[in-house]
């Protein structure tokens, strides 16, 4: 619960409550830089001991990158820091901002590959950097970022037990001072304490890894008419893991199944299928805005998105074998793209 209060703080830094705690006791930084002195109160002293337990579970979320520490910050989606494993040495970078071209808004593959070990290279480029947005703070074991009070409790005691094993084994002794005791008749830790300790090990270990679902095989529909006056944009992103690449495919059609625009488009760096899907909508969205359209459905096969449609699917395909990465047709389309939509019969609602 004191976690809680702190991250409300990071949530509404703005709040009555949050501008009287900054001006007392921290106005000249962060909370998460605030550190205990004496004379503070119990109750900001209970607040801080939650905020120690928050910062081992928050994660920066790249947007403009003039916020984050490119090397102290806990800013990567991967590892138990989040935190680049390669050392700065004497490298000039200090913000995750430095790592950004300023002219095209996206990463500097020359620089990040020049001043990061590959699998630190590799988590930086399958970030998604947010244009024109601020830097934000967000709980790293949540999809959604959002801190919860069950997360918190399963991280404490992981972080506990954690503690407690590192203390155990710099006090272990070497096997044979153990089996030294053991002829002497001294009593060594029971089978039922060994389990124990394994049970807590195995707990650990499901609460870091948790295995992902196996891919269902895609129901493949045929494409509906969308409400009076409005256009449909069926969108569909394909992911390799082998190579941690794919493609995303769209298509924009009207109510009487007229196409408007489509695209076909390679994605890198991509980190996994839910990536490659989000890649597909934020496409879809941009299309939508470039054709004008404002009264818009969109349809996809994600269920953490949305129908799977078969002319979506077979441009995202089309797209992660292509070696351009920019295929975009507006009103006219190859005759490979019009074949696939032919073969995509429009079934119109009664």
């Amino acid at each position: 619960m004191l976690a809680r209060q702190g991250w409300r703080l990071i949530e509404e830094p703005d709040s009555l409550c949050g501008q009287v705690l900054k001006a007392k006791y921290f106005p000249e930084c962060s909370i998460l830089e605030a550190s205990s002195r004496p004379g503070i109160s119990y109750s900001w002293r209970s607040i801080l001991k939650g905020v120690a337990l928050l910062k081992e579970g928050l994660v920066w979320r790249v947007g403009d990158g003039t916020n984050i520490s490119a090397w102290k910050d806990p800013w990567l989606p991967d590892g138990n820091t989040r935190r680049p494993r390669t050392l700065q040495g004497q490298s000039f970078m200090g913000k995750v901002v430095d790592l950004i071209n300023s002219v095209t808004g996206e990463w500097d593959e020359g620089i990040i590959n020049d001043n990061f070990h590959p699998e630190d290279a590799k988590s930086i480029l399958s970030i998604s950097i947010g244009e024109n947005i601020e830097d934000k703070l967000a709980w790293h074991f949540d999809p959604k970022g959002l801190f919860s009070v069950k997360s918190a409790y399963k991280l404490g005691v992981l972080l506990r037990d954690r503690k407690v094993r590192r203390e155990a084994s710099c006090s272990q002794e070497s096997p044979s001072a153990i089996g030294n005791k053991a002829n002497a008749g001294e009593v060594c830790s029971s089978p039922l304490e060994v389990c124990h300790r394994v049970e807590k090990l195995a707990v650990d270990f499901s609460f870091l890894n948790v295995p992902e679902k196996p891919p269902q095989p895609p129901d493949m529909k045929k494409w509906t008419r969308p409400p009076d006056d409005y256009v449909k944009i069926n969108f569909y992103g394909a992911f390799d893991q082998t190579t941690n690449t794919g493609g995303w495919g769209n298509i924009i059609r009207d109510q009487a199944g007229d196409l408007v625009a489509t695209g076909a488009v390679k994605s890198v760096h991509l980190r996994d299928a839910l990536h490659s899907e989000v890649v597909a909508c934020i496409a879809a969205i941009g299309g939508a805005i470039k054709t004008g359209a404002n009264r818009i459905n969109f349809e996809s096969d994600s269920s953490n998105l949305t129908c799977l449609e078969f002319a979506a699917h077979e441009l995202a395909k089309m797209g992660a074998n292509s070696e351009s990465l920019d295929s975009v047709w507006v009103d006219t389309a190859p005759s490979c793209v019009v074949n696939i939509m032919a073969s995509d019969i429009v079934v119109y609602e009664v």
